[in-house]
């Protein structure tokens, strides 16, 4: 199966709006609940036209969209996040796109470190950020904040 990131362009925004109101996707996120057209339109222009300190890229399996993967950066560190199509889960995706993410971080030497808040009940998520050597710092409500250095 071949997995690819590339970086998200205008004809993404219905897909990855599509994707960003899964329940199954939004139920772990602060907001738990499903995003307007128009606000996801406001969210996302600025990130796709680099007017703002995200990068947004499509995970792609075999050439066809398969999920999200975004980083947000804060000086020298960037929290990354990663949503997956329901049907898609469980194929080692996740996995293969996050060895990607680091290495691409490494490589760029942007940021120092790595970070994931994952919901207290994303124990698939957990799994896969310590599987790559995350490592908890705190916890804050609902929500676990893992860390790793470059």
């Amino acid at each position: 199966m071949k997995i690819d990131l590339r970086k998200a362009q205008f004809y993404d925004i219905p897909f990855l709006w599509y994707v960003r109101n899964q329940k199954d996707v939004y139920q772990y996120f602060k907001t738990p609940a499903p995003v307007s057209w128009e606000k996801h339109i406001e969210w996302i222009i600025p990130i796709l036209l680099s007017l703002s300190q995200k990068e947004l890229y499509v995970i792609t399996c075999e050439k066809s969209p398969a999920g999200q993967l975004r980083f947000d950066y804060d000086g020298e560190s960037a929290e990354i996040s990663i949503s997956l199509l329901k049907e898609l889960r469980g194929k080692g995706i996740a996995s293969n796109v996050l060895k990607k993410a680091i290495a691409k971080v490494r490589r760029e030497k942007i940021v120092n470190r790595l970070l994931a808040e994952i919901h207290i009940q994303n124990s698939a998520s957990i799994g896969l950020f310590t599987k790559f050597g995350f490592k908890k710092i705190y916890t804050r409500e609902k929500f676990v904040t893992y860390s790793l250095s470059l």
